[in-house]
């Protein structure tokens, strides 16, 4: 709580300060304290947080309003919004991700595949650059682009802000299927090496 006051008094001269130094001890470290007291509450509490459809879909709601508002934290640049808004976003997005794993957890095939999806973050980690270029190609094949675009990182700028769904989609798929391909031809060649060496023997 003491975090939470004294970022409250010196949030406004924090604003005014140009001193980087000074802004990051007094606000970032401030804030992010705060931050980690609110999960200490929030684990406390937690039992009595409402886990189904409605809460998800309030908190989704909530989601959506700040990003139509236009609200960005970006701790490392030292970008806050107004002190209240940021605390006020933290707990939506912890609340929203808490309820939406707890939910897809009961439901066991879409937990099955969230499972699955975890198991290949490495390789949806390393490829998905790779598989976002698919989706570039497709922009350029629709709009006319110059093949240069294919270079654009990690995407191609998008003015009517819908490509993010594909580029989501690809880049969780493809490294997906290609995690499932290998582990086929890895079995099927454990398979008949483990046959040919049978057939040795006898």
């Amino acid at each position: 709580m003491f975090a939470v006051v004294l970022c409250s008094v010196f949030d406004a001269e924090i604003q005014q300060i140009d001193i980087l130094i000074i802004r990051r001890i007094l606000s970032n470290e401030c804030y992010l304290t705060a931050i980690l007291y609110m999960g200490r509450m929030f684990r406390k509490y937690q039992r009595y947080m409402p886990v189904n459809i409605w809460s998800i879909g309030v908190l989704l709601m909530l989601l959506l309003f700040l990003q139509y508002k236009n609200v960005t934290v970006a701790i490392a640049s030292s970008i806050f919004p107004p002190l209240p808004v940021f605390y006020f976003a933290s707990a939506v997005g912890c609340l929203f991700t808490y309820t939406l794993a707890v939910y897809i957890h009961n439901l066991p095939t879409l937990s099955r595949i969230m499972i699955y999806a975890g198991n290949a973050s490495l390789a949806i980690m390393a490829l998905h650059f790779l598989a976002f270029k698919v989706v570039s190609l497709l922009q350029i094949l629709i709009y006319g682009y110059g093949i240069d675009y294919l270079s654009a990182f990690p995407v191609i700028p998008d003015r009517i802000n819908i490509w993010w769904v594909p580029y989501v989609v690809c880049g969780v798929a493809l490294p997906l299927l290609y995690t499932s391909v290998k582990q086929i031809l890895v079995l099927q060649s454990g398979r008949l090496y483990g046959q040919l060496i049978l057939k040795f023997k006898l």
